[in-house]
């Protein structure tokens, strides 16, 4: 039987302590998990995704048409692949929690409890974003077939679907490093959750803010909204229609209408972003990126422990009874997708 705990304390390594993952012994304990029992979950995990993905993009695709007879039993199948996804999640997150209370139940030890304590970064950073993602699939589903018209009518559909597309190709994106063809994205990733990059983006943001409660207070009794808009296109990409707005439409008949104080604001705003700001996010950004990138083999090696662990506890929950009891539950799980095509549409 394996004993996860090693896993689960190589996984909790702090970023500090990154070159334990080049060490030819751990290489090869991750490597030994991964390939020979949790790669297969994870190619699974991410074709479930990849299949929903597709179903949701059909769905809201495809609009009224799937109210035509001849659609309505691809409607069930969509509608079925769907809400199983977001069931799937909401199950292996239950299996997750009582194999992780299971495990420090198990520990009486101060070392090991703490390693499985509820309040872990390792298991909030996996369940949180999991819980919503299925909570969202499932509250799309669920507006679907209660309005007993199953296409996104209504704009709360409409946001859940497009937040749903949005999420499942993200989540498709990131799972993709995992794989030796991806790995390039951790060091994406982790260059844009870089101190040096976070700090600067929140200078920019307080930047943004002073000009746009400058514009706001010049431009009286325009709409904030409108204002804010042009100042988001004017300053960030220097768009040609946002500085008209706010003073700098060069237009010969428009020119002398131009608000001088606005213009004033306007040139300032603009020369410091395009200038000095929007240069400084780059050159603050490549320097992370040209520090993190030696670090991917390390990153991809954290990532591939922190998925043997939580795949394992997720998946873990019928103990091995071999090959027949495999296949059986295989049937099952067959027989049950095949039952719920009539039973979806009986509800219709």
């Amino acid at each position: 039987m394996l004993d996860i705990d090693i896993m689960m304390a190589v996984s909790q390594v702090e970023q500090e302590d990154l070159t334990v993952f080049s060490k030819l012994s751990i290489k090869g304990i991750v490597h030994c998990l991964w390939s020979n029992l949790i790669e297969s979950v994870w190619m699974a995990s991410l074709l479930f995704h990849m299949v929903e993905l597709f179903a949701f993009i059909w769905w809201g695709l495809s609009g009224e048409t799937h109210m035509r007879e001849d659609h309505s039993s691809l409607t069930a199948v969509l509608w079925i692949i769907m809400t199983g996804g977001g069931l799937r999640e909401l199950i292996q997150l239950g299996i997750l929690g009582y194999n992780w209370h299971k495990k420090r139940s198990a520990h009486h030890d101060f070392t090991m409890r703490s390693m499985w304590d509820y309040r872990s970064k390792l298991i909030t950073t996996w369940c949180m974003p999991t819980l919503v993602l299925a909570m969202i699939q499932l509250g799309f589903t669920y507006g679907a077939i209660s309005h007993q018209q199953l296409f996104a009518h209504s704009e709360e559909d409409h946001m859940l679907m497009v937040s749903c597309v949005l999420l499942k190709s993200w989540l498709c994106i990131y799972m993709v490093r995992l794989h030796t063809s991806g790995v390039r994205i951790h060091a994406i990733s982790s260059s844009l959750l870089g101190a040096a990059t976070k700090q600067m983006i929140v200078i920019t943001l307080m930047i943004f803010a002073s000009f746009s409660l400058a514009f706001l207070i010049v431009a009286k009794g325009k709409d904030h909204g409108w204002v804010l808009a042009s100042a988001y296109r004017g300053l960030l990409f220097h768009d040609g229609n946002g500085l008209d707005n706010l003073g700098l439409n060069v237009h010969e008949d428009m020119f002398e209408k131009n608000d001088i104080l606005m213009m004033t604001v306007n040139l300032i705003g603009s020369t410091f972003f395009n200038i000095i700001v929007l240069n400084l996010i780059i050159a603050v950004y490549s320097n992370e990126y040209d520090r993190v990138q030696h670090q991917t083999p390390q990153y991809f090696l954290l990532a591939r422990a922190k998925y043997c662990v939580m795949y394992y506890l997720s998946c873990s929950l019928v103990g091995w009874h071999g090959a027949d009891f495999q296949s059986a539950l295989r049937l099952a799980s067959g027989v049950g997708a095949a039952l719920s095509l009539p039973l979806f549409r009986s509800l219709k």
